[in-house]
């Protein structure tokens, strides 16, 4: 599930499908016109086909097929089409990946997102290389092809840091707007470790220093969710990422995902996507296969169609290697 929900400023809040056991998701996507929205992941993306106007902090840009462009995780941004059809191929993964050993990463704030092949060409060369195999891993799903794709994550984020930070990543200035950006990154994080337990918005006060109704109003207000919705929509993301890659009982994937018995769970899979997790499970057992793609506007009405990778993975391998033998990183 990939749906967002309107806050009471009108940007939506983007809650962000990891693979399994991975703090990563990779897709394709071609824009229309996608509303202001954030979500908790940092995003690189880059256009494979066509470009795009990204509207960030006051500033508009045009991303051009090749180009890279970083997000910042709560950072609302919007797109619009400028050559359709377009397609983006997009990697989010969360600002907290590895805290463990290198925590200054979940606090790097990047100020000039637009990386292009003419303003630092190693750089560029760098993420297209690693790209470009981490979307071969990821097609190729073989033995321990998950350590490979945490792999070429971290030699990813280590190429933006050295490209963005001299030294450690330092925090911007304290002003009201990044204060609460850090407060949400703190919750979030505190939700997606506790979510499959008991997160309690108690104990997330006291670990903030907060009193309980201000966070609560906090929460509702940065994230267009109640705590005890968000902990809820986490719970069913995971569940329905077990229902559809694995063969467990759903008592199991109750147990596993934070839901107390399978009448809560059967109750979120009917609000959510209208039907039964066995219904869910059986539906997806039809996905497209991997075959020969072309990038397509959406269908009118619609902001955006997503693609999965493992649908599109020729389409994309062939575009990046072509970016990567063209002159200038640009596919002829």
């Amino acid at each position: 599930m990939k749906e967002g929900r309107d806050d009471p400023r009108g940007i939506e809040y983007e809650l962000v499908p990891h693979l399994e056991g991975m703090d990563l998701h990779v897709f394709l996507v071609a824009i229309h016109r996608r509303r202001t929205h954030y979500h908790s992941d940092c995003e690189l993306f880059v256009p494979l086909a066509g470009s795009v106007s990204v509207s960030v902090g006051g500033r508009a840009f045009r991303v051009s097929e090749g180009d890279f462009f970083f997000v910042n995780a709560y950072e609302a941004h919007s797109l619009s089409a400028l050559d359709a059809p377009n397609a983006l191929l997009v990697v989010q993964f969360s600002h907290g990946f590895c805290r463990g050993y290198y925590p200054s990463f979940s606090r790097m704030r990047v100020e000039e997102p637009l990386i292009t092949c003419g303003g630092d060409p190693a750089l560029h060369r760098e993420l297209l290389s690693r790209l470009t195999s981490l979307i071969r891993f990821l097609g190729r799903r073989d033995a321990g092809y998950p350590l490979r794709l945490m792999g070429e994550l971290n030699h990813l984020s280590a190429a933006l840091v050295r490209h963005f930070c001299e030294g450690e990543p330092v925090l911007s200035s304290p002003a009201r707007t990044e204060r609460a950006r850090l407060r949400m990154m703190s919750v979030s994080a505190y939700v997606q470790e506790h979510y499959a337990g008991k997160p309690s918005l108690e104990q997330l006060a006291r670990q903030e220093g907060l009193k309980l109704s201000y966070l609560s109003h906090f929460i509702r207000k940065a994230f267009g969710l109640s705590f005890r919705e968000y902990v809820t929509r986490l719970r069913l993301e995971h569940a329905a990422r077990l229902a559809a890659t694995t063969d467990m009982r759903l008592l199991d994937i109750c147990v596993e995902s934070g839901f107390s018995d399978t009448r809560y769970l059967n109750r979120a899979f009917r609000d959510a996507f209208g039907m039964s997790p066995q219904a869910f499970r059986d539906a997806a057992g039809g996905q497209p296969q991997p075959g020969p793609w072309e990038p397509a506007a959406p269908e009118p009405g619609r902001e955006h169609d997503v693609k999965g990778i493992g649908a599109v993975s020729a389409y994309v391998l062939e575009r990046l290697e072509a970016m990567r033998a063209g002159d200038g990183g640009r596919a002829k």
